[in-house]
């Protein structure tokens, strides 16, 4: 059914345009978008551990007559501890939020690794470098000028630490991944701009045969 007027639905998923499927349902004026800058991890029932947090998340809506609703939101947000800031591009800090996130999500749900230990292996922490040098490359060509250096983008991948990235928790749990909306995505936009992607492109390939070989939906008659 339908939902009142007033109601605004907030897209907290990874990836770039996952908010346009929420938008074609409710409306553009009633999507917001928040890109968020913390991770955790459940340790028992109802009860989950932050594991870091670089202030501030970030809100966005894809109108100008959604701001109001993306600054009601915010408040809300640091009222909770949760410090966020309203943007008027959040397409940029989807982006670049994404571009971390394409690198040690696919890796880690490939290898069984943690983020840590992933960032210390001297191969996969090369390939998380490749796959940023790509996805920068792709931001660039869109005309997105990046605050944070490609140092400054593997540092932060460095206070990962000892966990699983949630890509990997859902891969390990026979759930769909948010692949298509990270490395994907990712791909598609380097094909419309002309930017080459081969290391993304691979990610994106290989986690999904992975992902159906977990749920089972294999293509083709391999035994």
């Amino acid at each position: 059914g339908s939902i009142p007027d007033d109601t605004v639905v907030v897209s907290f998923q990874n990836g770039i345009d996952p908010e346009a499927v929420i938008a074609d349902e409710v409306g553009r004026r009633r999507t917001l978008r928040v890109v968020v800058n913390y991770a955790g991890n459940a340790t028992d029932f109802c009860t989950y551990r932050m594991n870091w947090f670089n202030p501030p998340n970030h809100i966005g809506a894809l109108v100008d007559e959604g701001r109001p609703n993306a600054e009601r939101v915010c408040q809300l947000l640091c009222e909770a501890r949760l410090t966020t800031d309203v943007v008027d591009d959040i397409k940029k800090f989807a982006f670049e939020k994404t571009a971390l996130n394409a690198t040690l999500c696919p890796i880690c749900a490939l290898t069984g690794m943690t983020m840590g230990e992933a960032m210390a292996d001297p191969d996969t922490r090369r390939l998380v470098v490749e796959i940023l040098k790509e996805a920068r490359a792709v931001g660039e060509k869109q005309g997105w000028v990046f605050q944070n250096s490609l140092d400054d983008w593997i540092r932060y991948l460095e206070a990962g630490g000892p966990h699983k990235p949630s890509l990997a928790v859902d891969m390990e749990a026979g759930r769909a991944t948010e692949i298509y909306y990270m490395n994907g995505k990712i791909c598609e936009h380097g094909r419309r701009l002309g930017v080459p992607t081969p290391y993304n492109d691979a990610m994106f390939w290989t986690v999904m045969g992975k992902e159906r070989k977990v749920r089972g939906q294999l293509i083709g008659g391999g035994g």
